[in-house]
C-alpha cells in the first residue's frame, strides 16, 4: 500500500478507554504511510483525550464534533450547521436531506458529522466506521458526496445485538445497499448479518487483535496454596461478574482459598459489591477499579487464573471477541470464560483455556477446580497452544497488515 492512501474514520468517543482497538487500528494504519483523518464525538474528559492523542501523535488528525445532550440543543445545532453546509455544499446537502428522510434511519448525527467533513469530497478516500451505527452515517455521506470512497463498516458486538434488539431487525438495510463491505469481528457475528439480509459477498470476518510481541509469555504452571483470580472488565452486565461471585461462594464451601479481584468500573458495581457482602465474601473479593493499561498488564502478570464469564444482557447485548482474553493467553494466564458469542472462536475447550456455558456459577466453580488439578506439564501445554493462538489468528500486525492489502488490492 503506498503512502498517498488515504482513510478517513468515523468513531464514536476518542479515544475512549474501552475501546483501545479503534486507537490501535488508527495508529496502525497512520504507522503504515496512510494520510489518516479521525472523525469522532467530543469526550467529557477532554483534557485527558488530548493528551493521549499528542502521546499517540494524533493530535493534528482528529476533527471532532459536539453532540449535545438535549434533543432540542441538538436540533438547533445541526439545523445551525444545516445552513453552513447549504452555502458551501449545496447539492451534497440536499442529497444528504433527501437520503436523511427517506432512506437512512433518521438521526440529526448525520448532519453533526456532515459539517466534520467538510473539504474532504475531492480527495479519494478509504471510509472506515467502527460500529454498525457509524455505518449507516458513513453511507449516507458517501451517497450524498460528502465523502468520495470505499466504505468499510466493522461490526463488534452491541451493534450487532442490542442495536438490534432495539431498532428492529431492517436498521441496517441501508447499509446493506450502499456500504461495499462489511467486517465482524467473529464469524458468528457474519453469520448473524448474513441472516439479515447482507449479502454474502459484502461480508468478510476480520478479528481484532493484540501486538502479541508486545506481551512477555511467562506462563504460570505451579499455584501457591491461595489462587489468585482477575476478571478484567467493565462492570457491565454482559461481563457476568455476578455468576463468578456466585462461583467463589460455592469454592469457598468447598474449602479452596482463593482471592478474586476484580478491574473495572461501571454502573453495575454497587449491586455486585452488595451481592459480596451479602454472601460474606469481603476478605475475598476486591474491587480495584479503573485502571489504566500498565495496571492492566501488572494484573495479567499477578494472576493465577483469568476469568471472564460472559452473557447475553438483558437487552441482547453481547460481547465481540474481548481483547483482555487474548492480552491473558499472550502473557501465559490460563483463561476460564463461556460459550459466549465468538468467544470460542478464540478458546477452544480443553485444548487453550476452558470453555463453560453462560449463567453457570457451578460450571465456572467446576473449571476452575479442573484447572488446580492439572499438572504443570498440562497447564503449560495449555499456555503454549493459547500463546500461538494469539500469535497466528489474533497477532494485530498480521491483521491490520491483512487489512491493509485487502483495502488495496479492492481499490485495484
Amino acid at each position: 500500500m503506498n503512502a498517498t492512501s488515504n482513510f478517513v474514520f468515523i468513531v464514536g468517543k476518542f479515544p475512549a478507554t474501552s475501546e483501545t482497538f479503534v486507537l490501535d487500528h488508527v495508529l496502525a494504519m497512520k504507522s503504515a504511510g496512510n494520510i489518516v483523518t479521525v472523525i469522532a464525538e467530543r469526550t467529557e474528559n477532554e483534557i485527558a483525550a488530548l493528551a493521549k492523542l499528542k502521546e499517540c501523535g494524533l493530535e493534528n488528525v482528529v476533527k471532532y464534533y459536539d453532540v449535545p445532550k438535549s434533543r432540542f440543543k441538538k436540533m438547533i445545532r445541526s439545523m445551525a450547521g444545516l445552513v453552513v453546509l447549504g452555502k458551501q455544499s449545496p447539492i451534497s446537502t440536499i442529497r444528504l436531506l433527501a437520503e436523511v428522510c427517506f432512506f437512512a434511519p433518521l438521526s440529526w448525527n448525520y448532519l453533526l458529522i456532515a459539517h466534520a467533513t467538510r473539504g474532504m469530497a475531492r480527495k479519494k478516500v478509504t471510509v472506515i466506521c467502527h460500529f454498525g451505527p457509524n455505518g449507516l452515517v458513513g453511507a449516507a455521506l458517501c451517497k450524498s458526496g460528502f465523502l468520495h470512497g470505499r466504505l468499510i463498516t466493522i461490526f463488534h458486538g452491541n451493534d450487532v445485538t442490542a442495536y438490534i434488539a432495539l431498532k428492529g431487525r431492517n436498521v441496517y438495510q441501508y447499509l446493506f445497499k450502499n456500504g461495499d463491505w462489511l467486517f465482524p469481528v467473529s464469524s458468528y457475528f457474519s453469520e448473524r448479518l448474513g441472516s439479515l439480509g447482507c449479502p454474502p459477498g459484502k461480508l468478510k470476518v476480520h478479528h481484532v487483535g493484540i501486538d502479541s510481541d508486545s506481551y512477555i509469555f511467562s506462563p504460570r504452571t505451579r499455584y501457591e496454596r491461595e489462587i489468585t483470580i482477575v476478571t478484567v472488565a467493565r462492570l457491565v452486565e454482559k461481563k457476568g461478574h455476578a455468576y463468578m461471585l456466585n462461583a467463589m461462594d460455592l469454592l469457598k464451601n468447598r474449602g479452596i482459598l482463593a482471592r478474586y479481584v476484580i478491574v473495572g468500573d461501571g454502573p453495575e458495581r454497587l449491586r455486585l459489591e452488595a451481592q459480596a457482602r451479602g454472601m460474606d465474601l469481603q476478605d475475598s473479593v476486591e474491587f480495584r477499579g479503573s485502571a489504566t493499561h500498565y495496571e492492566v498488564r501488572q494484573w495479567m502478570h499477578a494472576c493465577d487464573l483469568f476469568v471472564l464469564p460472559s452473557v447475553t444482557a438483558e437487552n441482547g447485548d453481547q460481547e465481540g471477541i474481548p481483547v483482555s482474553l487474548m492480552e491473558a493467553m499472550a502473557v501465559g494466564r490460563l483463561v476460564i470464560t463461556t460459550r459466549h458469542s465468538g468467544i470460542p472462536e478464540l478458546v477452544r475447550d480443553g485444548e487453550s483455556g476452558f470453555l463453560v456455558q453462560e449463567k453457570d456459577a457451578f460450571g465456572l466453580a467446576e473449571a476452575i477446580l479442573r484447572s488446580l488439578v492439572l499438572t504443570a506439564e498440562q497447564r503449560q501445554e495449555i499456555l503454549r497452544e493459547a500463546r500461538n493462538t494469539i500469535e497466528r489468528d489474533f497477532n494485530a500486525c498480521l491483521l491490520n497488515r491483512e487489512f491493509a492489502n485487502f483495502v488495496a488490492s479492492a481499490a485495484l
